[in-house]
């Protein structure tokens, strides 16, 4: 047998990034020795290929989620440690960056203080010696909980994103070799080639909180996607055309890191970018109650079709963290700023149900809204024509020219037809019309990769850019 006998091209597409939900979904092969056949199943159906005094053995060795990141105890930095070596009695060979920061004797705390260490010994070839502490019986179970597997550093952009690419168009050629840093121990080196950072991980909320902070104490700002400070007081959760003026929070912020240029700007979640946008313009008449159910695409989930088959023809009607968000966020974006703190709004009273449905992209909401002084229907239409934002006013970019568009055919905003609509940064309206609980109903569609997510960052910035905030 040669070894050539196993190459065979294996498409990058083809390799699964993520585990399927639900996990006992996966695909499984069934080779059937006795009569030479093979059968493609799910893994639900293992249990039917089994049979009385079967013996089966469970492999559940996996690989050590051995890549930590530790707080500094006294100044809140943030430090990369990489388990290497068990030398017994919760001892550990580790390495640290910035290595600096991991002198004798400091202490650190990991995933809010269930895991700790001190450093005991500086080796020769700058390795350090960590003391481990925890309440667990052993430090594996709290590796579970606060470690990861190291990923991309080092790795050539194309190569680090490989299959998850999810763009209609190819990585520009210009992004292809662009060599991936890790974005916590090279915090200070990406500070001093950039002017700002956009900020979107996959880290524990407290992490990542710390990581945006070491950044803005870095003197680099920090455009963030990440729920993590979206309720931190002094940290502006920005919709460039509703609540440009939280900027202005911005000092209060810089006083409190002792910084003078670093800050943290934040996105709202992807499913308010439907809704709120065309609420919010109606807040002279005293909103009151908003009764609101999203349909939101697969795209807001990190899949695609190829990768989640199993939402082809199917609706789930749950998203974790989704309905939550959907009703306390929008507060924060009707408060104002009061000295050192944005104060959230007591009104509108938000209730909403979230749902994933069977579309690329795009999030639609259904909406039901009750006022204090009930407008007409023809002033809510006037405001919605009329209406423009800070970025409007500033001709940002990537500000779409008309904001809100209102749709009067009765099977209009189409996912398909409107989500793009000006390069997907406009919000689309139709139906409206009164209602027999509320006083109106009406419904609307954002596009949640482009407005709610990327997009939205880029005007954020472009915003913060020209007011000065960036300088």
């Amino acid at each position: 047998m040669k070894k050539s006998d196993f190459y065979y091209e294996l498409p990058k597409e083809l390799i699964a990034q993520t585990p399927i939900e639900p996990r006992d979904h996966s695909k499984m092969m069934v080779l059937s020795r006795k009569n030479d056949t093979i059968e493609h199943k799910h893994f639900y159906d293992f249990v039917d290929y089994l049979n009385p005094g079967d013996c089966l053995i469970l492999n559940n060795t996996r690989v050590l989620p051995a890549r930590m990141y530790g707080v500094k105890k006294d100044t809140g930095a943030i430090v990369e440690f990489l388990l290497l070596n068990n030398l017994g009695n919760d001892r550990w060979e580790t390495i640290t960056g910035p290595g600096k920061r991991a002198k004798v004797d400091t202490e650190f705390s990991f995933g809010h203080g269930i895991l700790t260490c001190k450093i005991e010994e500086v080796l020769e070839n700058g390795n350090r010696i960590a003391k481990f502490s925890y309440d667990a019986s052993n430090i594996y179970e709290v590796l579970g909980k606060v470690g990861e597997i190291p990923r991309s550093a080092g790795k050539k952009y194309s190569e680090a994103v490989g299959a998850k690419w999810c763009m209609d168009v190819e990585i520009p050629e210009s992004m292809k070799d662009i060599v991936v840093m890790d974005a916590t121990a090279d915090i200070e080196k990406i500070a001093s080639q950039v002017d700002f950072v956009f900020c979107a991980v996959d880290m524990k909320k407290d992490e990542i909180k710390a990581l945006e902070e070491a950044y803005a104490k870095a003197e680099c700002p920090v455009i963030s996607n990440n729920s993590a400070h979206r309720h931190t007081p002094d940290v502006p959760m920005i919709v460039p055309e509703l609540n440009a003026d939280h900027a202005a929070i911005i000092p209060a912020q810089r006083k409190r890191l002792g910084t003078k240029r670093g800050f943290i700007a934040v996105k709202s979640n992807c499913s308010l970018q439907s809704y709120v946008p065309a609420l919010f313009p109606l807040s002279k008449f005293g909103i009151k109650d908003v009764l609101v159910c999203t349909y939101q695409a697969i795209s807001g989930a990190g899949k695609t079709f190829d990768t989640w088959p199993e939402m082809i023809d199917n609706v789930i009607p749950f998203i974790g963290g989704e309905e939550e968000k959907s009703e306390k966020e929008p507060l924060k974006i009707w408060g104002k700023v009061e000295g050192d703190v944005i104060v959230d709004a007591d009104a509108p009273n938000f209730t909403a149900q979230c749902i994933r449905v069977p579309v690329s992209n795009g999030h639609m909401g259904a909406v039901f809204v009750r006022f204090e002084n009930k407008p007409s229907k023809e002033e809510i239409l006037n405001i919605w024509k009329n209406f423009a934002g800070r970025a409007q006013e500033l001709e940002l970019p990537h500000a779409p020219k008309q904001f809100l568009h209102y749709f009067e055919e009765d099977n209009m905003p189409q996912t398909k037809l409107q989500r793009d609509l000006e390069g997907g940064m406009a919000i689309s309206v139709g139906r409206l019309r009164e209602d027999t609980q509320y006083d109106y109903k009406f419904v609307c569609l954002s596009h949640n990769t482009l407005r709610g997510a990327a997009g939205g960052a880029v005007l954020m910035a472009e915003l913060l850019c020209a007011e000065g905030y960036m300088d």
